[in-house]
């Protein structure tokens, strides 16, 4: 996925959030959240997710949880195919 759409490249005013990122709501997620986002578009299980990022599996359950919840996908699959989506715009 483009850089520019997460982490530090990911503006924090909504005005200023690339088109691609509000139209499925990527400006919602946290910092912390893009960080999962991104590992688990590549396909990394949580338990992988949790050792990259020095934090607990649990934890990274309720990213994940958060995640689906804000950018209204019902499982990791969705999640892919938004991914997909974002790299055919660029």
């Amino acid at each position: 996925l483009p850089t520019d759409l997460f982490g530090k490249g990911m503006p924090q005013s909504r005005a200023a959030a690339p088109r691609e990122a509000r139209r499925f709501g990527l400006e919602r997620l946290t910092r912390r959240e893009t960080e999962v986002f991104e590992l688990i578009c590549e396909g990394v299980p949580n338990k992988e997710v949790a050792k990259d990022l020095g934090m607990a599996e649990a934890t990274v359950k309720i990213h994940v949880h958060n995640i689906l919840k804000k950018l209204k996908a019902r499982n990791r699959t969705q999640l892919a195919h938004l991914a997909a989506q974002l790299r055919e715009q660029r």
